[in-house]
């Protein structure tokens, strides 16, 4: 039994490992395409779209070592879009908006706490409306210079038929995107 759990250790360590060689080639690869560019001076703001999936955590955490390892300052623009409801007739006595606010608001506490700690300039945006069409207007009116966002991971046949916010925003945006898995 002991083996087992020895072995079972040895392949977390391993697949730790391997996922923090990943970040860092992640990391690099971005760099040498705006050093290449000239870009890596100009990146400015970076918008980070956000849910309560890991997959946002991890593009979150990315942005936030990208901003830091910056000579000059970066801030990050953190967005959490609430889809749109088509809802005939809300329920009596339930305030939709208020709801929606205030399930946005539940959300991003947790990520204002990690920012909070980092040092780095940011700022928090709650919207409602398409995810890909609100992350693409705000990355557009705030002049972004890359979008970190997270990736589901769905499989080919699952992503055209159903679609996902990473991809549309891949196939909309004005700027780079980075995404993270």
């Amino acid at each position: 039994m002991q083996t087992l759990t020895n072995k079972q250790t040895n392949k977390q360590t391993e697949q730790n490992r391997r996922k923090e060689q990943k970040i860092r080639t992640n990391k690099q690869t971005i760099f040498r395409a705006y050093q290449q560019t000239g870009g890596i001076n100009m990146l400015k703001r970076i918008l980070v779209a956000v849910d309560e999936s890991d997959h946002a955590s991890k593009a979150l955490e990315q942005a936030l070592m990208l901003a830091e390892q910056m000579k000059h300052p970066v801030n990050l623009t953190i967005v959490h879009v609430n889809p749109s409801i088509s809802i005939n007739e809300p329920a009596l006595g339930v305030d939709l908006e208020e709801r929606v606010a205030e399930e946005g608001k539940h959300m991003i506490e947790p990520v204002i706490e990690q920012l909070a700690s980092r040092g780095v300039s940011y700022e928090t945006m709650l919207v409602a409306g398409d995810p890909v069409t609100e992350i693409c207007r705000i990355a557009r009116e705030q002049q972004v210079d890359l979008i970190a966002i997270g990736t589901g991971g769905k499989r080919l046949l699952a992503e055209i038929v159903v679609g996902s916010v990473s991809h549309g925003v891949l196939k909309h945006a004005e700027c780079p995107v980075l995404t993270v898995k």
